[in-house]
């Protein structure tokens, strides 16, 4: 059964970062899984040689992107899995037809930088979820994926996305606001800044996550953003969870940090992004963020 929105039948899959490898099964068992639920994939072959650790070469990754979003019968665009490559060409990318098209954009990690410059060009169609290979391409079909799947479903249908019951959340500054919900992950945040790409943060409620970066880098990073006056205006923030970095016992300290820099409340325990099961955030949906409800974000719903 499909649960997809009656306008989602076909799916173009891109690649505009990373690959894997010849003998993974994790693509094969994404898109198979998707099939199940009634999708068509489209995935492009690519015919020159891998660059490095990318996919193909920056041209071919972008031409390939440019035509299934060309391409009439597409109706969303999924990426296959994150890594490394997608700040390289987004100069290439055909942005014009991406916001005219208005189609559903899905990714994270490495695909951060995609929806933020995205959202910076006035697309709105855009969706923080999951990818074929690092989600759909697990090998088992239990709880965990029906719930990132049903996420995901209702980010694309426009429903409100309600959050799992028991989300651990840590209040480190109280307060109550709302504004659209910025979701990224650190490390492309900070990549893009002085690129000119990124978005007004201002009055926005930022979420942001990452995994394998240790306690200085994340701390770096975060004076870099402030520093750059990139989180001058931000309303709020959410902290998704710092998975499998070195120094991971300074990882308290250093959020409570970067919370006093804050003006609104600032909240930890968001399950978006790194892991698993995630949930599905549609970039720029107005949220409120408040530390005395029970239910400290809510209404999770796409902008009309």
């Amino acid at each position: 059964m499909n649960p997809f929105p009656p306008n989602i039948h076909r799916i173009g899959v891109f690649s505009l970062s990373g690959y894997a490898q010849d003998d993974d099964p994790r693509p094969a068992r994404g898109l198979q899984l998707l099939r199940d639920c009634g999708l068509d994939c489209v995935v492009p072959a690519f015919a020159g040689p891998r660059l490095r650790g990318m996919a193909a070469s920056d041209q071919e990754r972008a031409n390939a992107f440019n035509q299934l979003l060309q391409d009439p019968s597409i109706d969303a665009l999924l990426a296959m899995r994150g890594g490394y490559g997608i700040t390289r060409l987004l100069d290439r990318i055909d942005w014009e037809t991406l916001r005219s098209r208005d189609l559903p954009l899905i990714g994270y990690s490495d695909v951060s930088a995609l929806l933020l410059t995205a959202y910076a060009h006035g697309c709105r169609n855009l969706i923080h979820g999951p990818m074929v290979v690092s989600e759909f391409g697990r090998a088992e079909k239990d709880s965990a994926m029906d719930a990132t799947l049903a996420s995901w479903a209702r980010a694309l249908r426009g429903d409100a996305c309600p959050l799992p019951e028991d989300v651990p959340w840590q209040v480190l500054q109280s307060g109550s606001v709302a504004g659209p919900l910025v979701p990224t992950n650190l490390s492309l945040l900070t990549a893009l800044v002085g690129t000119g790409r990124l978005p007004s943060l201002e009055g926005t409620i930022l979420a942001v996550e990452d995994v394998g970066e240790p306690t200085h880098a994340i701390d770096r990073m975060f004076t870099q953003l402030f520093d750059s006056g990139t989180l001058d205006g931000v309303a709020g923030l959410l902290f998704g969870q710092f998975s499998n970095g070195e120094d991971a016992e300074f990882l308290p300290s250093l959020l409570s940090e970067v919370a006093e820099r804050i003006a609104g409340p600032v909240v930890a325990g968001l399950p978006f992004g790194h892991v698993f099961p995630t949930i599905s955030l549609r970039v720029g949906s107005p949220v409120q963020l408040d530390t005395s409800s029970p239910k400290i974000l809510t209404s999770l719903n796409p902008i009309a």
